[in-house]
C-alpha cells in the first residue's frame, strides 16, 4: 500500500500523521508544503520516500526514520528549515541528491567534517565547488574516506582537485554521482569493491568505474583492491594487473602491507598502429607526469599523433613531441592537465579541440609550418596567458581560444587574413596585435576583452587596434572621418550609430565588414574608395536615409542585401568591373530610379533584386 503522490501536498492544517505499517511507500509530493506539520509516525513497514515527499514542512524538527526504508528520493526533505535532528535507517542505501538541503541539520556547522555532511555513518553530502551556490570546499589532492564510514552519497562530485581516493573497507556503497567527474590518478580500495547504487535503485550490471569517472572519458587511472579480492574480473591473478580495454583503466593488486604507492611499471605504455611508412601514436595508458615521444618505433617513424591519443591523461604535465611528428589529431591533449607543450616545425596540421579545456597550459609555442589554428583547438584553456601565432597559419577556427579567461597578449601573424568570433570570455585579454593584411574582422570578434572594456582605448567613441576599426559607439553622432591608413571596417562597428550623417573612409580600407553600417538612418550618401574590394553583406542595410552611393573600381561584386531596406537611395554608381549583385543587394530600395554603371555588357541578379526593373541603367558611365 501507499501514500499516492500529492495527496496531502499544501494541507497546511496538518500538525501530525501517524503512518500505518501496511505503508511500504510515501509519494512525491505526498506532504510536500504542509507547513504547520511538526510530528510524523514512520510505519514499520515503510520501504521508500519518494522524491519531494516532505519538501517545505517547516515545522518538522525531528524524524526518526525506520529501518525498513532503503530509498529517500530527491529532495525529499529539503528546505524543512527547523529539522536539527535526523536519524537515517541503518539499511539506507539510496539517498538522493538534495534529500536534507536547507534544513537545520544541513545548515549545521557541526555536522560538517573537512567540507563533508555527516549522518552517522553516512556521508550525505559535500561543499560545492561554486560559491555562487554556497560555500566552497577545496579538497587535498589525496583524500581518504573516513573509518567506520557505510554508504557516500554524493559526497565528492565535480571535485576534481582530488586525484587519489582511499576507500576504506567499511564503505558498503557509492549511491548516484558520489564520486561524478572526478580525474583521479588512483582509486584505492582497502576492502571489497562497494556496491554502486543508482538513485532508482541497485545497479547489478554496472561498468567498473560506475561513478567514478565517466564510462567514455579516455583517461588512465589506478585502481586498487585487494590481492584476495576478485570481485571485478575473474582474470585478475594475485600479482598481476589487467587492461581494461573500454576505458583505458589499470587495475592493480593492493597489499596493504606494501602501501600503493609502489606502481608497477606498465610495459609499452604508448599504445601505436604501423604503417608501412610510418607510426601514428593512438592512445596512452601510463601514468607518467613528464613523457618523450620517440622519433621512431619499429625503425619507421613517429608522423602522426592521432585523435584522443592523450585525451584525458590526467598525470601528464609535460610531452615532448620529436620533430618527426606532422601531424596533431582531432582532440589529441584535450582534459589533460598539460602545462606546456613545444609543436616542433615539422607539424603542419593540428585537430579541432586538439588542447581543448587543458585547464593547466601556460604556454605553447606553435609550429612555423601550421597552416591553421583549428576550430575550439585552445578553447578552454583558463591558464593560457599568451599566444604567438606564426606567419605560417592562413586560417583560425571558430572559438579557437574561447573561455581563455588569464589571455592577455596574442600576437597574429601575417598569414592570416581573416578573423572571426574566436576570443568571446577571454576577459583579460589586453594586447592584440593584428597585421594590417587582416582584410575582414568579424562582428564583436573582441568585444569581451580587457582591451574593448577600458575606455582609454577609445578614441572619441572609436575602437582601433592597430590599422583597424573595430567599433564605434552607439551615441556617436554628426560627419566622420575614419584615421587615415585604416585597413578594415569590422562587422557591425557602426551599426545602429542613429547620429552618423557622413563618414569619409580612406583609400587604405580594404573591406567593410559585415552589417558595418546597418541602421545608421542619418547617413545621406556614402562614396566606396577603389581601395575597397569587398562591401560585407548587409553592410548598409536599412540606412533609411541614404540618397546616393558611389562605389569604387576595387569591388566586383555587391554582396547579399548590402544595400537592403535603403528606402531613400535614389541614385547608386557601380564600376564596370562589377559583374554580380547577390541576393536582396538592394531589396527594398523603391525610390531607386537611377543605375551608373561603367560596363556596357550588363551583370547578373540574385534574387530579390526587383528594384533594379524600376530604374534607369546609364551604362558607360565611370565614376565621377
Amino acid at each position: 500500500m501507499s501514500i499516492g503522490s500529492g495527496a496531502f501536498d499544501g494541507c497546511t492544517g496538518l500538525v501530525s500523521v501517524k503512518i500505518p505499517d501496511s505503508v511500504d511507500e510515501i509519494g512525491s509530493r505526498a506532504f510536500e508544503g504542509c507547513a504547520n506539520l511538526a510530528t510524523v509516525d514512520f510505519g514499520n513497514g515503510l520501504k521508500s520516500i519518494d522524491v519531494l515527499a516532505f519538501s517545505n514542512c517547516v515545522s518538522l524538527t525531528s524524524i526518526d526514520i525506520p529501518d525498513t526504508v532503503t530509498h529517500i528520493g530527491y529532495w525529499a526533505f529539503s528546505n524543512c528549515t527547523a529539522l536539527a535532528n535526523i536519524d537515517l535507517p541503518a539499511e539506507l542505501v539510496e539517498l538522493g541528491n538534495a534529500s536534507f538541503s536547507n534544513t537545520a541539520y544541513y545548515n549545521d556547522p557541526a555536522n560538517w567534517v573537512d567540507g563533508v555532511l555527516y549522518n552517522g555513518d553516512v556521508i550525505m553530502d559535500s561543499m560545492g565547488t561554486n560559491p555562487e551556490y554556497g560555500p566552497a570546499y577545496t579538497f587535498d589532492s589525496s583524500y581518504r574516506i573516513k573509518d567506520g564510514t557505510r554508504v557516500v552519497v554524493e559526497a565528492f562530485y565535480d571535485h576534481s582537485e582530488i586525484k587519489n581516493l582511499t576507500v576504506p573497507a567499511s564503505v558498503e556503497a557509492f549511491v548516484g554521482n558520489a564520486c561524478g567527474e572526478l580525474q583521479l590518478q588512483r582509486l584505492i580500495f582497502e576492502g571489497n569493491v562497494p556496491q554502486m547504487v543508482s538513485e532508482m535503485g541497485p545497479q547489478y550490471d554496472f561498468h567498473p568505474f560506475g561513478y567514478f569517472i565517466d564510462q567514455w572519458y579516455y583517461g588512465n587511472i589506478f585502481i586498487y583492491y585487494p590481492i584476495n579480492n576478485q570481485t571485478w574480473t575473474e582474470e585478475l591473478a594475485d600479482g598481476e594487473f589487467y587492461i581494461f580495454n573500454e576505458s583505458n583503466a589499470t587495475f592493480v593488486p593492493y597489499d596493504p602491507s606494501v602501501g600503493p604507492e609502489l606502481v608497477p611499471d606498465l610495459t609499452d605504455p604508448i599504445k601505436y598502429k604501423v604503417y608501412p611508412d610510418h607510426v601514428e601514436i593512438t592512445d596512452y595508458k601510463g601514468m607518467a607526469s613528464s613523457l618523450e615521444i620517440p622519433a621512431q618505433i619499429e625503425g619507421l617513424p613517429v608522423t602522426a599523433i592521432g585523435d584522443d591519443a592523450f585525451a584525458y591523461c590526467w598525470s601528464l604535465e609535460e610531452v615532448i613531441l620529436p620533430n618527426s611528428v606532422t601531424s596533431i589529431g582531432d582532440r589529441a591533449f584535450e582534459y589533460s592537465n598539460i602545462k606546456s607543450i613545444t609543436i616542433p616545425n615539422s607539424v603542419t596540421h593540428i585537430g579541432n579541440s586538439a588542447f581543448y579545456d587543458c585547464t593547466c597550459l601556460t604556454g605553447v609555442n606553435i609550429s612555423n609550418c601550421a597552416t591553421e589554428i583549428s576550430d575550439y583547438m585552445f578553447e578552454g584553456c583558463t591558464s593560457l596567458t599568451d599566444i604567438t601565432v606564426p606567419d605560417s597559419v592562413k586560417n583560425i577556427g571558430g572559438s579557437a581560444f574561447a573561455g581563455c579567461t588569464s589571455l592577455t597578449s596574442v600576437t597574429i601573424g601575417s598569414g592570416v587574413t581573416e578573423i572571426g568570433y574566436i576570443f568571446d570570455d577571454c576577459t583579460s585579454l589586453a594586447k592584440i596585435t593584428i597585421p594590417d593584411n587582416i582584410a575582414s574582422i568579424g562582428m564583436g570578434t573582441f568585444s569581451e576583452t580587457a582591451l574593448y572594456n577600458d575606455d582609454a582605448n577609445w578614441d572619441n567613441g572609436i575602437l582601433y587596434i592597430n590599422n583597424h576599426l573595430i567599433a564605434a559607439r552607439k551615441e556617436i553622432s554628426g560627419d566622420y572621418v575614419i584615421r587615415p591608413g585604416t585597413c578594415t571596417i569590422a562587422g557591425s562597428a557602426f551599426s545602429g550609430c542613429t547620429g552618423l550623417t557622413s563618414v569619409e573612409i580612406p583609400e587604405s580600407v580594404k573591406e567593410i565588414g559585415y552589417n558595418a553600417f546597418s541602421g545608421c538612418t542619418g547617413l545621406t550618401s556614402v562614396t566606396i574608395p577603389n581601395s575597397v574590394t569587398k562591401i560585407g553583406d548587409s553592410a548598409f542595410s536599412d540606412c533609411t536615409g541614404l540618397i546616393s552611393v558611389s562605389i569604387g573600381n576595387g569591388v566586383n561584386e555587391i554582396s547579399t542585401a548590402a544595400f537592403s531596406g535603403c528606402t531613400a537611395l535614389l541614385s547608386v554608381t557601380i564600376p564596370g568591373n562589377v559583374t554580380m549583385l547577390r541576393a536582396s543587394a538592394f531589396y527594398g530600395c523603391t525610390s531607386l530610379t537611377d543605375i551608373y554603371y561603367g560596363g556596357n555588357n550588363g551583370f547578373g541578379f540574385g534574387p530579390g533584386n526587383d528594384s533594379f526593373f524600376n530604374a534607369q541603367i546609364h551604362y558607360d558611365t565611370p565614376m565621377s
